[in-house]
C-alpha cells in the first residue's frame, strides 16, 4: 500500500511539473526589460525535423523540433515565426512547429532571467527551410493487390500476361518525414466499347489524397475497379500505395493517370478480361498494354504470349 501511494504521489508530482511547464510556456509574454537592464546571453538553438529517422534538413509543411540550450539562470518563454506558422507544442525550451514556406525563415524567441522574471528579452535567428520531397514518378502493373501491401509495380510485357489473380496497377513510395504535403490524385477512364480508346469523355472515377503521408487508408469503388490509397504506417515512415484493383470480369479498356497536384506521376493504358476454365485453358485474367492490344487486333500474337495463346475479345482491325 505504501509503495502504491508513493507511486501515485510521484505520478501526480510529474504531472504537476508538466502542467507548470506548459503553463509557463502559455503564459502572456513578458514586457521588454527597460534600457540598462543587464542582458544575459541568448540560448543556443538547434532544429531538426520532428519525425524520427528524418533527413537532416528542415522541410516546409512538416513538423520541426526546435531545442533551446539556455544559459544557466535563464529560460525560454516562447517562440514565434512568420505568418502561417503553426505551433504544435511549446514548453519553452522545446518547441514543435510547422513552417508554411521554404526559404531563410526568421524566427523570434523570448527569454528571461530567473533573477528578474518581470520582464524579458528577445532574440532572432534564421532557419534554412527547404521544399519537401515529391513522390517519385513511375507507374506499373501487378497481380492480386491487397491493402496489406508488400507489392511492386512493374512494366507489362507487350502482349500482356495471364494470371488467376486480379489485375492491378499503380505506384509505391516511402515516407520519411520529409515529403511535401502536396495532394495526390488517381483518375481512371474506362471503355467497354473495345474499338474505342479511353479518353477524357469516357466514364471515369477519381480518388483524391490530401496528404501523401498522413492521409489514412481510403478507397473509391466504381466502373468495375477499386481505387486505393494505402497507408498502414505512422505518418513519418513506411510505404504508401496508390493503386487500382480491377474487379470486373468484362472485357474493358482502361486509362489510368496518377498525379501530384499538376505534376504527372505516370499514365498507363491497358486491357483486361476474365475467362473461365475451358479445357486445357485455366481460368483467369489477361492484362495487356494498349500497344499490344492494338497490334493483336490486326495480327494474332505468338501463341506463347498472353494475348496469343487464347482467343480474347479483340475487336476487328481498324480500317486504314
Amino acid at each position: 500500500m505504501i509503495r502504491r501511494v508513493a507511486g501515485a504521489a510521484l505520478v501526480a508530482g510529474s504531472l504537476a511539473l508538466l502542467a507548470a511547464s506548459h503553463g509557463a510556456a502559455q503564459s502572456p509574454p513578458l514586457p521588454p526589460c527597460p534600457p540598462g537592464t543587464p542582458v544575459p546571453p541568448p540560448p543556443a538553438v538547434s532544429a531538426t525535423l520532428a519525425a524520427v529517422g528524418s533527413p537532416a534538413r528542415l522541410v516546409a509543411g512538416r513538423p520541426i523540433s526546435i531545442d533551446y540550450d539556455a544559459v544557466s539562470g535563464t529560460a525560454v518563454q516562447s517562440t514565434t515565426g512568420p505568418p502561417g506558422t503553426v505551433i504544435d507544442d511549446d514548453i519553452g525550451s522545446l518547441v514543435t512547429l510547422t513552417l508554411p514556406t521554404p526559404g531563410q525563415v526568421a524566427m523570434t524567441a523570448s527569454y528571461y532571467a530567473f533573477s528578474n522574471e518581470t520582464c524579458g528579452f528577445s532574440f532572432t535567428y534564421t532557419l534554412d527551410v527547404q521544399p519537401g520531397d515529391l513522390v517519385p514518378a513511375g507507374v506499373g502493373a501487378t497481380r492480386g493487390f491487397s491493402p496489406r501491401g508488400g507489392f511492386r509495380f512493374e512494366k507489362l510485357p507487350l502482349f500482356g500476361d495471364a494470371d488467376p489473380l486480379k489485375p492491378a496497377a499503380g505506384l509505391v513510395f516511402r515516407c520519411d518525414g520529409a515529403q511535401a504535403p502536396v495532394p495526390l490524385s488517381l483518375v481512371l477512364h474506362a471503355e467497354r466499347r473495345l474499338a474505342r480508346r479511353p479518353s477524357e469523355r469516357s466514364p471515369s472515377v477519381r480518388l483524391d489524397v490530401p496528404d501523401p503521408c498522413t492521409t489514412k487508408t481510403t478507397r473509391v469503388v466504381g466502373l468495375g475497379v477499386r481505387l486505393w490509397f494505402v497507408n498502414n504506417d505512422r505518418p513519418d515512415e513506411g510505404e504508401r500505395f496508390l493503386a487500382l484493383e480491377v474487379t470486373t470480369k468484362a472485357p474493358t479498356r482502361f486509362w489510368m493517370r496518377a498525379a501530384q497536384d499538376a505534376r504527372s506521376l505516370g499514365s498507363l493504358r491497358f486491357f483486361t478480361e476474365w475467362k473461365p476454365q475451358n479445357g486445357r485453358f485455366d481460368r483467369g485474367w489477361v492484362m495487356a498494354p494498349e500497344a499490344g492490344f492494338e497490334r493483336a487486333r490486326c495480327r494474332r500474337p505468338p501463341g506463347a504470349t498472353a494475348l496469343g495463346f487464347r482467343r480474347w475479345s479483340l475487336p476487328p482491325c481498324p480500317r486504314r
